[in-house]
């Protein structure tokens, strides 16, 4: 099958968005140079992944779903449902609590799909003492999560078509906890997904933009606590027009080959068709819901194709469902299953101009 090959980061590696076939046999052949790529399993106390890369050392981490460092970030604490199967039928999910470097405190939560290498949705709020968003210095690397094998790495993000698109932004988390957690703790590879740069600094960006006017200037002065969500997806969606879900393991991939190798140290990882937001704002004295919204937008190159829109809670679930349906076998998909209000039309807001 064919490859496409873009600017190389050095005369010895090459960048390479390849195919699934393409993948396989350098996955296969990798193995068989003796590096150690094998995942290991083990199954007490939950899912703990054991991996070696060459040069870089690993921890052993749990990463399950019930701890309160990860379900803090959710309305009622209830993470969305049916965006992929539960842990114990796939064992390649991770539930991370983010937070800077030896830092303790959680900044926000992701869930990551390692067979991907690809984040699911990471869940994030914002409050009163969170809202005066300001650009900070950018740290001189990105961080990667340990005990995670299937991550993004800096060699396969040397250059165009796809760049760093992080689902928590910083500027959104740029006053967050003390000092700059907040805002360093964006800048993991498992917050990272390959966007097309015009996608992410043009209409993404602006809707980041229309998220954190919406936080300061309407939930958060009526007493409110923003809840969101940011997520990837494999279905392209355009307004009016039916969806078309694709397969994840039939898309291109990122990765980083030498002599026809996979380069231990950079897996490959997959490049989401769509990006979605969902927010749900939360009146903090009485717990109903003030107003909710939705955003998506194709991961394109050309701005004729991307059709990033502001859609209803409902709409966004709807079109999700049919990505989960046709890779995952679920029929449902509840982004705020601990208030029906969340998800309610009856509820959605307009997001100001920024």
């Amino acid at each position: 099958m064919r490859a496409v090959f873009v600017k190389s980061f050095s005369s010895l590696f090459t960048l390479m968005l390849i195919t699934p076939s393409v993948l396989a046999r350098s996955l296969h052949s990798s193995q068989n140079k003796g590096d150690c790529r094998s995942l290991k399993m083990r199954h007490n106390a939950g899912n703990h992944a054991k991996k070696c890369y060459p040069g870089y050392p690993r921890k052993q981490a749990s990463y399950l779903p019930y701890r309160i460092c990860y379900r803090r970030f959710f309305v009622g604490m209830k993470p969305p449902e049916g965006l992929r199967r539960s842990n114990s039928h796939n064992p390649n999910i991770r539930y991370i609590c983010q937070r800077p470097e030896e830092k303790r405190k959680s900044q926000y939560g992701t869930m990551f799909d390692e067979s991907l290498g690809l984040a699911v949705f990471s869940a994030y709020t914002l409050t009163a003492k969170d809202v005066d968003f300001q650009n900070r210095a950018h740290p001189a690397s990105w961080a990667k999560t340990p005990g995670i094998e299937n991550q993004g790495s800096d060699a396969i993000y040397p250059s165009l078509p796809y760049i760093r698109g992080q689902l928590v932004p910083a500027l959104t988390l740029s006053n967050t906890g003390k000092g700059d957690e907040g805002w360093l703790s964006t800048f993991t590879y498992t917050n990272a997904v390959p966007q097309r740069p015009d996608f992410n600094m043009g209409e993404w960006f602006e809707f980041e933009n229309k998220i954190r006017s919406y936080a300061r200037d309407d939930c958060i002065p009526n007493r409110g606590k923003l809840y969101l969500l940011t997520g990837t997806s494999f279905v392209h969606s355009e307004p009016d027009w039916p969806i078309w879900p694709r397969d994840p393991k039939r898309q291109p991939w990122l990765a980083n080959i030498k002599d026809n190798y996979l380069i231990p140290d950079s897996p490959p990882i997959a490049i989401p068709v769509s990006l979605w937001t969902a927010g749900c704002c939360i009146d903090s004295k009485n717990g109903t819901v003030t107003g909710n919204f939705a955003v998506i937008g194709n991961n394109e190159e050309d701005n004729q194709l991307m059709h990033t829109r502001q859609i209803s809670v409902e709409q966004l679930q709807s079109i999700l469902k049919q990505d989960v349906k046709a890779n995952e076998n679920s029929n449902r998909v509840k982004l705020f299953p601990a208030i029906r209000d969340c998800s309610k039309e009856s509820k959605q807001i307009t997001l100001p101009w920024a």
